[in-house]
């Protein structure tokens, strides 16, 4: 039997944990006195041992997942940055103009210019 690449002892993993925590809540909300929860906890910890058994084969499906959360990351940092820049940075900044700061007026408002002459240093030898 071939080892398992890297991918699929993830997709190994991954399908485990779901099945796992499908279990658990299962086993938290069941009532276990209606048959058909028992049939449904038993159709989980058989589908459990069948991911275990038949990974290799779910590694495109997670391969799929990846790709799904990879570009919904994405999404969720987009709705993010927008967010914190909107609700947080402009507000702060319109207060702040408002309140008299000028962000861009960093210079001597009395010089004539902001031009500054070159003048060579001492020596090329003298850096620091």
């Amino acid at each position: 039997m071939m080892k398992p690449t890297p991918i699929q002892r993830q997709s190994m993993v991954f399908f485990a944990i779901l099945y796992v925590l499908a279990i658990i809540i299962l086993w938290i909300r069941i009532e276990w006195l209606h048959p058909l929860n028992l049939i449904r906890f038993l159709g989980l910890v058989a589908g459990l041992i069948l991911v275990l058994v038949f990974a290799p084969f779910l590694t495109p499906a997670f391969k799929a997942v990846l790709a799904v959360t990879r570009k919904l990351g994405s999404l969720i940092f987009a709705l993010i940055s927008l967010l914190v820049y909107f609700l947080i940075l402009t507000p702060m900044a319109v207060a702040m103009r408002l309140g008299g700061k000028r962000f861009l007026c960093l210079g001597d408002r009395k010089a004539e210019t902001w031009y500054k002459e070159w003048t060579p240093g001492e020596s090329p030898l003298k850096q620091y």
